[in-house]
């Protein structure tokens, strides 16, 4: 099974990914899990963001549920607590954050500056809504499926 999910991780299934490092967090192998949990939070898992904002607090052992063996780090976690509440605000729009080692990349690696903003944010605002299609197009759709032009429902038969 682990397998299974390893695989589905590495090919962007934020789920997947968050399954397995729960799993590997079981088996104390913390290193791992944190790693495993972050690949996650950058294919648009809220949860395991939140879970690396909690364990980034450094909890005491006992608080198995978000302990990792991490020490304090204030400045990770709150970018982790963000990035859980950007990925929970739009998470009926599938993002994701390729972008996330520039945010908040692992220890021991420093923090770099960061403006607050996401790449999948950005790239979203850019796009323009598509024209809207020809009323012409529209009336000779409609009709061939008889469908009145203006709503789209079903024309009745009288």
């Amino acid at each position: 099974m682990e397998e299974m999910l390893r695989c589905a991780a590495y090919q962007g299934h934020a789920s997947a990914a968050r399954e397995l490092a729960g799993y590997i967090r079981e088996s104390k192998r913390f290193e791992e899990a944190i790693r495993i949990y972050h690949l996650s939070t950058k294919s648009g898992d809220s949860a395991s963001a939140r879970r690396l904002s909690k364990a980034f607090e450094a909890p005491p052992p006992k608080e198995e549920l978000y302990y990792l063996g991490l020490d304090l780090d204030k400045e990770r976690s709150d970018r982790y607590r963000l990035i859980s509440k950007f990925l929970q605000k739009n998470e009926q729009l599938g993002p994701k954050l390729p972008d996330i080692d520039s945010i908040v990349p692992l220890p021991p690696a420093k923090l770099p500056a960061w403006d607050g903003t996401f790449q999948w944010q950005k790239e979203r605002d850019a796009k323009t809504a598509p024209d809207k299609p020809d009323d012409t197009l529209l009336k000779r759709l409609s009709k061939e499926k008889n469908l009145d032009p203006a709503t789209g429902l079903p024309l009745t038969k009288n």
